[in-house]
């Protein structure tokens, strides 16, 4: 009956320019079997961890079962298709499965934990999303959530971009029901007037994104409620809402709820949501402010710094310095790790060891933070030969720290004295002088366990470094300005997508010819690691009397 009320409604949007020549139909709706045989139409077998985002849900009625995908966007959130919550009673979630039923975890709620969009209309099928509330689950490589897109005043179409489905639906429309292994497939998104030249508009409103179906590859019975995740960026822009009521292989556009456009629904209903990278927290905001205000000085900076800590990173182990290398065991024994907490959470950063009781990192790691766990000699992130755990009363943050310019980004960390070994050792700094170097257009090796990538979902298992040419303050300066970029920064050019990244805050920077700690980690550009934008560093040439002074170590 759905099917015949919306050819009603297609035929009347006529009048409107708009005649679809096709009716659309949620994959729930069309004829699916229980027997376990079949995959996205046409997709890809998917690899265990690959989509660790994607749930499995088996939904349960008096009147019957069925089956839907749904995308994990927080640890106690699922988001899905309203098509899919509709009727159910109650919901078994398959969390890290890549055979479908053989999960890392289940679980079961019952429907008072169903958040269903209150203007979903199962005739046009507009308002096709809801939420499903679950105990709180664990992140690990396998089962990790999706990130959304950041709340912002306008969004892409998509047009014309690449964006990836995932699910366990039916083969082909000749199948006998869904899949038992997890498949995929990359789509071209199709603009709205192309998909109501199919549906009308009735159905493919501007709440719709729209995916083309070549070759006989698409969304199907079971997949209903998955995610459709941009490849330029990793994040859900799409859950499966529709296909073609003649066939899932008839070539005609495949329809998905666009998030964008329930953003603000989803965080009142789950206080879920991001920011746009360009507004991550305040700081970056008056940052930015007081770049503008440079332009009288001539410098007129074009993008905003933000420290590495302040942007969105997660709690998963899946990650290292943007398109690094891996380290081998004692070949930076100075490099620690850094495990901060505080009332409010923990983070990681990177630091050095400069002295068999001291410490050398970043006043943004530091600040804040009331104990501090720290990792020696360690190639996998975790597994020291030795950890220490301090109190703040042991960190000698600059006074001078500003969080907002992002000045005097530096701090001391008294610990217990340690013994040198091939894996544990410090780095010397630069000797005390009169004058220093720039160390422009010298090379330099960064190391940490920081993002691999701008989509990666957190910090790396195994240490990474990568070597980069360090630039011209004045070239850094046109990116962030000379209120941030002072003398007392060094910058380091960051070409094919390699830089220090979320995680690597506090590490070192060390000069290739000499084999001294010359840098910090600072800051990166606000819209990325791999933005192709210097990445900065606390110059610690223009701290060694602050050093000497603090701790006692000076050369």
């Amino acid at each position: 009956m759905k099917v015949l009320v919306v050819l009603a409604l297609a035929i009347a949007t006529v009048s409107a320019g708009v005649m679809p020549q096709d009716v659309a139909v949620h994959p729930r709706d069309m004829p699916a079997e229980s027997t376990i045989d079949g995959r996205i139409t046409n997709g890809r077998t998917a690899s265990e961890g690959q989509f660790p985002y994607q749930l499995g849900l088996s939904f349960s009625s008096s009147s019957g079962s069925w089956w839907c995908g749904g995308s994990l966007i927080d640890n106690s959130y699922v988001l899905t298709a309203a098509h899919c919550t509709s009727g159910a009673s109650s919901v078994k979630i398959y969390y890290g499965a890549l055979q479908r039923t053989n999960a890392k975890l289940t679980q079961t709620v019952s429907s008072s934990n169903f958040k269903q969009h209150t203007g979903y209309n199962s005739v046009t099928l507009k308002n096709d999303i809801s939420l499903i509330k679950t105990p709180a689950v664990t992140f690990t490589a396998y089962v990790n959530k999706i990130m959304l897109p950041p709340i912002a005043s306008s969004y892409s179409t998509y047009e014309g971009q690449r964006a990836t489905a995932s699910g366990w639906g039916k083969i082909s429309d000749n199948a006998s029901g869904v899949t038992n292994v997890l498949q995929y497939q990359i789509f071209d998104i199709v603009s709205v007037a192309t998909c109501q030249s199919y549906y009308g508009s009735q159905t493919a409103s501007s709440s719709v994104i729209c995916i083309a179906t070549p070759n006989k590859s698409s969304t199907c019975s079971g997949d209903s409620g998955g995610p459709l995740v941009l490849d330029s960026t990793g994040r859900l822009v799409g859950v499966t809402s529709f296909v073609a009521a003649v066939g899932c292989e008839a070539g005609k556009p495949s329809g998905f709820t666009r998030v964008t456009s329930y953003l603000d629904w989803i965080r009142d209903n789950s206080g879920v949501s991001y920011v746009t990278q360009q507004t991550i927290n305040m700081k970056v905001l008056v940052v930015l402010a007081l770049a503008i205000a440079t332009v009288s000085a001539g410098v007129m900076p074009h993008d905003v710094p933000v420290h590495p800590r302040d942007m969105p990173v997660e709690s998963t182990i899946d990650g290292r310095i943007t398109n690094g290398r891996t380290a081998s065991e004692g070949q930076f024994p100075y490099q620690l790790g850094l495990s901060f907490s505080s009332s409010s959470g923990s983070w990681w950063c990177g630091g050095s060891l400069i002295d068999n009781s001291y410490v050398l990192t970043a006043a943004h790691c530091t600040s804040g933070a009331s104990s501090v766990k720290i990792y020696y000699g360690a190639l996998q992130r975790t597994n020291a030969k030795l950890t220490q755990t301090v109190s703040s009363s042991n960190f000698i943050q600059h006074s001078g720290y500003n969080s907002v310019l992002l000045r005097n980004d530096i701090s001391l960390i008294k610990t217990p004295a340690v013994t040198f070994t091939a894996y544990v050792n410090k780095i010397m700094l630069p000797p005390i002088a009169s004058s220093y170097s720039t160390y422009e257009g010298q090379r330099a090796t960064a190391s940490g366990w920081g993002k691999i990538s701008d989509n990666a979902s957190g910090v790396t298992n195994v240490l990474q470094y990568q070597i980069f040419d360090i630039v011209s303050v004045a070239d850094c300066q046109k990116y962030y300005g000379s209120l941030t970029v002072t003398s007392k920064v060094i910058c380091i050019a960051t070409p094919n997508k390699s830089s220090t990244c979320n995680g690597d805050s506090g590490g070192p920077l060390v000069l290739d010819s000499t084999g001294r700690l010359v840098g910090v980690t600072s800051f990166v550009a606000a819209i990325g690691c791999e933005a192709g934008e210097p990445s900065g560093f606390t110059r610690v040439t223009s701290y060694l009397d602050w050093i000497r002074d603090n701790s006692g170590v000076s050369y």
